[in-house]
């Protein structure tokens, strides 16, 4: 379906490289119930992109803006008393029946891909590959988003990560890659703002896919 009656780059034609872009548009509804805090969250999220290809490279960006509602919800009874199966959950607990927050989330992040050419033509000297290298870099920034994996009740957390990967064609039945990421990870205190605890990482992988 045609939208706009202009194009970004030159009309397509026989004996030309595709140019195209594209534009994304998505909606993330969630509903997360919190358990052993007494606690509900739901989120809405829509997110828009642009995808750009040309010849045989490609430049994508993408923004999600996240809206979250969190208040107080009875899944574990507060009539409990001591030697209750879930009275140490109950404990736990601020035990504030009238709890309502809500804050909001941004991510953001952009892709180039692009074939090697140049690699391809070294590899030649001496092994044929089956297909143009494949080059990736990705910067990928989000703020205030949570940390589902470290803690049941999620602190604000932001992210700074640039990674970057290259895959090969090495045979037709035989893939191979290398990767490489670092990221800055900053966990804030939810009360003060203030940076409870800050982590950079980094990782390098080297991987063989064998295709059937």
């Amino acid at each position: 379906m045609r939208i706009f009656n202009f194009s970004f780059f030159r009309s397509n034609g026989e004996g030309l490289s595709y140019h195209s872009s594209l534009i994304n548009l998505g909606l993330n509804i969630a509903d997360s119930r919190l358990i052993t805090y007494n606690i509900n969250e739901k989120k809405i999220a829509p997110s828009s992109g642009i995808v750009f290809k040309w010849d045989r490279s490609s430049l994508s960006f993408k923004y999600e803006f996240a809206c979250r509602k969190k208040q107080n919800e009875e899944y574990i009874s507060t009539d409990l008393v001591e030697g209750d199966r879930d009275y140490i959950y109950l404990l736990n607990m601020e035990g504030n029946s009238s709890f309502r927050e809500e804050d909001f989330g941004h991510k953001f992040s952009t892709v180039y891909e692009t074939d090697v050419g140049w690699l391809y033509n070294f590899f030649s000297g001496f092994y044929k590959l089956t297909g143009l290298p494949v080059f990736s870099v990705e910067y990928k920034m989000e703020k205030n988003s949570y940390d589902y994996l470290n803690a049941v009740s999620p602190e604000p957390y932001d992210l700074q990560m640039i990674a970057s990967g290259l895959k090969m064609d090495l045979h037709k039945n035989v893939q191979g890659g290398l990767s490489g990421k670092m990221a800055l990870e900053k966990f804030r205190n939810r009360e003060n703002e203030g940076i409870s605890r800050e982590v950079i990482s980094y990782e390098i992988t080297a991987n063989v896919v064998f295709i059937f």
